[in-house]
């Protein structure tokens, strides 16, 4: 499933939830951020709306691959 992630800086990251690794920096203080290939690690407290993604935002993440 694709889905939209709003960051609190304004940008926008769209993906399957597959290659999304929330992290959270409390929950986790001593453990080194994860870390993968082809996946975005994001810090649960930056996420600002998270929702299933629409159409466009599909077509523009596999034309620009994000």
């Amino acid at each position: 499933m694709m889905i939209t992630i709003h960051l609190s800086d304004g940008r926008k990251i769209t993906k399957d939830t597959a290659k999304i690794i929330p992290y959270d920096p409390i929950a986790e203080p001593f453990r080194l951020k994860k870390v993968a290939e082809g996946c975005i690690t994001v810090n649960v407290h930056h996420i600002v709306d998270m929702r299933p993604a629409e159409e466009d935002e599909i077509n523009h993440a596999r034309i620009h691959g994000w």
